[in-house]
């Protein structure tokens, strides 16, 4: 059913379980704790073929308050098991349209480019295994991840060495790279030049 992605099958088999300990007399917190640990492991194990990680994706307010009362009632079970399945199918679908993450992706490092981020950084945003999300990249882009984020960085590195008052050594720090020596060895990586050469070619083309 969770393959079939179908939700109402889903919970219609939970209702008949549900009833049927109800009528046995047999439904009490634990067996619905117990129930409850069976839906998790089946559904974190679909969510896992396709590489999504389902403690990041369950880990906001509403996942945790419906799953902690989930063993209180047959109806507090389904409500969670609704969202679970809900919130599953959705994201799974979204990862899916592989063209729509990519550029959620390249929004992503353009918006937060300044700051500290990687593979694990992203794979932690997009509820993704980080081995996952850059063979993903990699496959639909031909590019690894950590160079299409070393790429961004240049390039608004080189927006900043056209300004002539800006220091050199301000930029690395600008563009979310500490080392200036690696700085410095990416840019030419890039461009061919030394931030320095660049700054001084650029400023050169505007006075000729």
């Amino acid at each position: 059913l969770l393959k079939l992605r179908d939700k109402v099958g889903l919970l219609n088999y939970i209702k008949d379980v549900l009833q049927s300990k109800t009528n046995n007399r047999t439904l009490n917190e634990r067996c619905l704790y117990l129930m409850k640990q069976e839906i998790l492991q089946a559904t974190y194990s679909f969510l896992l073929q396709a590489g999504i990680q389902a403690t990041r994706l369950f880990c906001d307010e509403t996942s945790v308050n419906l799953q902690n009362k989930a063993s209180q009632s047959a109806l507090d079970t389904l409500r969670w098991a609704n969202y679970l399945f809900e919130r599953s199918f959705f994201y799974e679908e979204e990862i899916a349209k592989t063209s729509s993450l990519i550029q959620r992706i390249n929004n992503y490092v353009h918006e937060h480019y300044q700051e500290n981020i990687g593979r694990n950084d992203l794979a932690e945003v997009f509820f993704l295994a980080p081995e996952y999300l850059a063979k993903l990249y990699r496959k639909k882009t031909g590019k690894y991840l950590r160079d299409y984020i070393g790429e961004y960085r240049i390039e608004k590195a080189k927006d900043l060495l056209r300004n002539s008052d800006v220091r050199i050594s301000d930029v690395a720090s600008a563009v979310g790279i500490d080392n200036f020596p690696y700085f410095s060895t990416l840019f030419k990586k890039y461009t061919g030049l030394t931030p320095n050469e660049y700054k001084q070619k650029y400023q050169t083309t505007l006075t000729s």
